[in-house]
């Protein structure tokens, strides 16, 4: 009685952490579609990456999990940040048309997976396809065959070894896509060159702006009484200078 009651809040406490980890992966998701803040965006974009994870984690799958926290979490989020070095911040209005276009494909989409997930076996069903193929053969065998304890390392690394090549492959030449790429980025933005504007626009343009005020005249400084005292007798010594100049001298010639 004691271990069911037990197994029934683990299954519980499952069932529970399940619906929190969907709750969240949804509400991330709205909210990296709705937010015009690119920046922003990027960083709770991801944040469902790293919810994503847990998600494999809880459904026994850590391989994936570490897989989509490394590429979905960290490489990803660091080359939509560098990304928007190059670029605006802020999104740009779109269309209304084109608003309810992407909603209609994203419904169509969503509806299909849906329907289509109705034909999947349940969740860790022995009778599954998929367990009765090659995975008893691969636990039977791994051991003998190749000697390794893990059995997804041995599937990846040895049964499955050319499609591991071939992932490898693909993520190699996203990266030289990707450098190619920034190095063709230029590293200062070019300024778009403005419309020209009609004459009869520019012509309303400087009747209807306001004639810039102009300053008020200084008024000139007054001078102290020292100084036109100075000034005065500066004149007066200059017009004695002069007339002395001009009287010939007495005992002159005549």
């Amino acid at each position: 009685m004691i271990h069911d009651i037990t197994l029934w809040l683990r299954e519980t406490d499952y069932v529970i952490l399940d619906f929190i980890t969907l709750s969240l992966v949804l509400l991330a998701a709205f909210m990296t579609v709705r937010m015009r803040d690119l920046l922003a965006s990027s960083i709770i974009f991801g944040v469902f990456s790293l919810l994503m994870a847990i998600a494999y984690l809880l459904f026994d799958a850590p391989d994936v999990a570490l897989t989509e926290a490394a590429v979905g979490a960290g490489i990803s989020t660091i080359l939509f940040i560098g990304t928007l070095s190059f670029t605006g911040r802020v999104q740009k209005r779109t269309h209304i048309m084109k608003r309810i276009a992407a909603m209609i494909a994203t419904g169509v989409v969503v509806g299909s997976l849906i329907i289509s997930a109705q034909d999947l076996p349940a969740y860790a069903d022995g009778e599954a396809p998929i367990h009765q193929h090659v995975a008893p053969y691969y636990l039977e065998n791994t051991q003998e065959d190749i000697g390794i304890q893990n059995f997804v390392t041995a599937i990846l690394a040895s049964y499955r070894g050319f499609d591991t090549m071939g992932e490898v492959g693909v993520i190699f030449v996203a990266g030289l896509a990707i450098t190619a790429l920034l190095m063709n980025v230029p590293l200062t933005r070019k300024t778009e060159p403005r419309a020209p504007v009609a004459p009869s626009v520019l012509a309303e343009k400087q009747s209807t702006t306001p004639a810039p005020a102009k300053p008020p005249a200084k008024a000139p400084a007054k001078k102290s009484a020292a100084q036109t005292a100075a000034q005065k007798a500066a004149r007066k010594k200059t017009a004695i200078s002069k007339r002395t100049r001009t009287t010939p001298a007495k005992g002159g010639r005549k």
